[in-house]
Order: structure tokens, then sequence, then C-alpha cells
């Protein structure tokens, strides 16, 4: 049986480890072939719902964009490679691809190896982040840039993204394609339609905005709760974020300075978000950058009417130039409240939503994804 290996950081609670979640279950309802995800750390809400049959192999290293995590993931990566021989390798590791091509080289080029790209290279991610990219930034754009051309194919997950890689990366354009991210399907859309055990969401209850998405600076969630407390000077309104992340403490601390304690709530992960896109007012995404938002494209699925920043990249992508949601500045608190309070006072066709997001609904996705991977003719 041919050998699929997939080469991820983690299996926690973000988009891309559920588009690789949805892509391993797809994939094994269409073809016999022995998957084995290759994780820098085993850990993440998503581990559970893999299938059992799939071998999970831990490489014990703590995922961060430093130099110390290149010497670390190197070998084990090198060790992987030469030991389970796959027949084709997905490689989805943020930032750090370039470590399975080098990896790949030094085992002897064994497989044809796919590169999935569904964030920033590290240089812009670190440049959007307001931060200096250093050493590493710099160190990860020149070896990715000498790299990367040996690569059997590029996958970018928006045509944002893939431009930017031919920018920076230089690589040649018959390598390089967008395939957007696995996302609708019949389970997604039957979720959507379950009962929500909540307050909140019980009849006569003030209108609920909804936030889906880790709890970190790349979400820039102090401006969204800005936005809602001049709202709430003005509508009796609710917030839910759903996730978790290093910024819990700063955004609990920033709520309670707002006074927002009562109408605003964080519960952490959710193993079922559908159901609260569905009766939500809308879905906020205050996000400073973005490559494919998954969340995007459920909110709309789901019916639920969409609030975006005008972010590089995807948001502006998916949503059609903003004719299926409404885009804002990134960082402006005046414009999300006064687009948040419009959103109140307008209906949106929401079945009109629905029939649009099945642009991206799963079979198409995989069927591509499977083409690439040479997992079809």
């Amino acid at each position: 049986m041919a050998k699929l290996m997939i080469l991820l950081n983690n299996m926690e609670g973000g988009g891309m480890q559920k588009i690789t979640l949805r892509l391993i279950q797809e994939i094994q309802k269409q073809v016999s072939i022995n998957i084995i995800l290759v994780l820098a750390e085993k850990k993440g809400e998503y581990l559970t719902k893999l299938p059992p049959e799939i071998e999970i192999i831990d490489l014990q290293v703590s995922y961060d964009f430093r130099l110390k995590t290149i010497f670390k993931l190197f070998f084990p990566l090198v060790n992987c490679l030469n030991t389970y021989k796959p027949d084709v390798i997905l490689s989805t590791l943020p930032c750090f691809n370039f470590l399975t091509i080098i990896a790949w080289l030094i085992s002897g080029k064994k497989g044809h190896l796919v590169l999935g790209e569904h964030t920033l290279p590290l240089n812009r991610l670190l440049e959007v982040e307001g931060k200096s990219s250093g050493l590493i930034g710099k160190l990860v754009k020149f070896l990715s840039s000498l790299f990367y051309p040996y690569a059997d194919n590029v996958i970018g997950v928006s045509n944002g993204i893939t431009k930017e890689l031919q920018k920076t990366l230089r690589l040649p354009k018959q390598k390089l394609q967008t395939i957007y991210n696995p996302v609708v399907n019949n389970d997604l859309l039957e979720k959507s339609y379950q009962p929500i055990n909540h307050p909140w969401f019980e009849k006569n209850q003030p209108p609920i905005f909804l936030a889906i998405g880790r709890l970190t600076q790349q979400k820039d969630y102090p401006t969204l709760l800005s936005a809602f407390a001049q709202v709430c000077q003005i509508k009796s309104v609710r917030l839910l974020i759903f996730g978790e992340g290093e910024k819990r403490s700063q955004l609990e601390g920033l709520i309670k300075q707002l006074n927002l304690e009562n109408y605003i709530q964080m519960p952490g992960f959710t193993e079922n978000p559908y159901a609260f896109l569905s009766q939500s007012s809308a879905l906020i995404l205050s996000s400073i950058w973005e490559v494919l938002p998954t969340v995007l494209i459920e909110a709309l699925a789901c019916g639920c009417p969409v609030i975006a920043t005008d972010c590089n990249y995807g948001p502006r992508e998916i949503l059609a130039d903003g004719l299926y949601g409404n885009l804002i500045p990134v960082g402006d608190v005046d414009a999300l409240a006064e687009t948040m309070l419009n959103n109140l006072e307008q209906k949106e066709d929401r079945q009109r939503l629905k029939n649009y997001a099945q642009k991206f609904n799963v079979e198409e996705s995989v069927s591509k994804y499977m083409k690439v991977l040479q997992l079809v003719k």
C-alpha cells in the first residue's frame, strides 16, 4: 500500500489543523493508502478526531519561530523520511517547510514532495506583526529561496499567498498552484442545525456577535473589544469569542477594564461552532493578516453575515471584493463599531451566502489535492 506522509506542527484548534483533518478524512474515503501524520508536537484538540488507523509520529519539538527549533526539527525529519520512505510527502510546517526539502534531499529525494503554504513567509509574517525579521527571518527567507525550487509542487491556499510566494521566493509558475481549503461538507451543514444549550441563544435575547480564532496577536481582539464597547453604549448586544491562546489573560484584563464582563464570554475551544454561526448576528474577523481564513467560509456556509478586516490575504478574495460581506480597514475601531451597528439594522439574505459558500466545497478541493499529490491520474 502506498504511503502518504503529512507533516504539521500540531493538531491544536486552528484553521490549518482543521483543514488537515478534513483532508485526511476525505483522502481515506477515496483511496486505499497508508497515511502517516508527523507532528512537531503531538498535542491539540483535533487529535481525538483523527481516524484510529492513522499512524502518528511525535517529534517532541516545541514549535516556535527561533533558530533552535530549526536545529531540533531537522535530524528527526531526516530520520522520519529514511525510516518510513513515503511515496508522497505533504509538508505544511508553518514557515519551516524548507526543512522538509533539505531533509528530503539528504534522504535521496525519495517520494513526490509537495509543500502546502497556509501562512506567510516568516520574514513577511514578522513584518506585518510589527517585529524585526532579524537573523531568523533573513535566514529562513534565504534558505526558502534556495531550496523551494527543488519541491515538486507548492500549493498556496489563496491567490494572494500564491502571488506572495512567487514574488518573495521567485518560484517558477509551473510549480505553483492555488487550491482553496476543503471547508464545506455535509457534516458542517448538519452541525449548523443542531440546538444550542446556551442562555444567550434563548428567545428574546439581545443580538450576538461571534468571533472564532486563536487568542493571538494576529487576530487583533483588542480592536474588536474596543469596537464592541462602543456598540454596547448604543445597543444591547453580546459577544462570544471561541478560541484559546497566549493572549487570554491580556484580553480578560481588557474586558474587565472596559466593564464588559457581563456582555462578553470566552469559553475556549468548541467542537461545533457552526450551530452558533447559524444563529448569530454576524461573525467578526478583526485580523491583522490572514492567508485564507477558514472561519469566513464556514460562516458563509452557515448563512452568517460577515464583517472582516481588509487584510492581506484572504478576506477580500473570499468575500468577492465585499459582495458577500463587509470589509473594513485593519485596526479601525470606529469603522468596525459602525459596521456592527449597521449589521443590526440590516437583513442579509442568508441563503445567498450559503449558496456562494459551495464554491469552497470539500469534494472539489480534495480532488485537486489528490491530483497534485499524484494519488489519482
